[in-house]
């Protein structure tokens, strides 16, 4: 997990994450897709800030790192995690 930048958000970030907010307060309970990379953690991390009830996340993955991120990233935002493991070699 890479450490937070400390910088003040700028205006048009504000405003981004205010939209995103709103957008997550109006599904209630947002169901969201974790792979633990950067975009569905900032997803996940704004989810359990919005409140709510929450969200659901669910990981379909691969690779085992990919699971340990996103285990790892549903623990630190503090919600539920599933996970939908595929095998590659299993698929017609």
């Amino acid at each position: 997990i890479m450490p937070m930048n400390t910088t003040e958000p700028t205006p048009e970030e504000l405003a981004a994450r205010d939209r995103l907010d709103a957008i997550l307060a109006d599904i209630g309970r947002p169901l969201v897709a974790l792979s633990g990379g950067v975009d569905s953690a900032l997803l996940a991390a704004r989810a359990s800030a919005v409140g709510g009830g929450g969200a659901t996340i669910v990981s379909a993955l691969f690779a085992a790192e990919e699971i340990d991120r996103a285990r790892e990233t549903a623990r630190l935002v503090g919600l539920p995690h599933f996970e939908v493991v595929i095998d590659p070699l299993a698929i017609e």
